[in-house]
């Protein structure tokens, strides 16, 4: 009986092990990853600070109203870039990317739509994009888009 358990104590210890060394080994992978996508892939936009962390802002275009495109979730400024760019020949247009999307950073707390009705705000002033605007909100992005006109 005793064998017994020191055999499954070392099993246990030895599993335990093998999934903390698999673990790191895939967190140093990504960030070695991660840095050379960054250098090959660099943002077609600005990444502009808004407390801590930055976000991804690719305006183009000349002209009023600026559409500001509010993604919905999952969805981030690539997928709109034919929109935008066909959009661009008559107006401004500019598309963000929320935190942990694409090109932005992660932010520093659990995100809200509140707070990212917020960092619209704050990157719109920031990149000097003063309206007025003309809204389009994706799905989620339709709801930070009206916490964005209620602030």
């Amino acid at each position: 009986m005793q064998r017994l358990w020191k055999w499954i104590k070392r099993s246990f210890i030895l599993g335990t092990s093998l999934v903390v060394a698999v673990v790191c080994f895939g967190a140093v992978y990504q960030a070695i990853a991660s840095h050379f996508d960054s250098n090959s892939f660099p943002p077609p936009g600005r990444r502009i600070d808004v407390g801590g962390y930055r976000l991804h802002l690719y305006c183009q275009g000349r002209g009023n109203p600026i559409i500001v495109v509010n993604p919905g979730v999952g969805v981030w400024s690539l997928q709109w870039s034919k929109i935008q760019g066909a959009l661009a020949q008559d107006t401004r247009i500019c598309t963000y990317d929320r935190g942990g999307y694409g090109w932005s950073d992660s932010g520093v707390s659990t995100p809200t739509a509140s707070q990212a009705a917020d960092e619209l705000h704050v990157l719109l002033e920031k990149a000097v994009e003063h309206g007025p605007y003309a809204l389009v909100g994706e799905s989620y992005g339709g709801y930070v888009t009206r916490l964005f006109v209620e602030k």
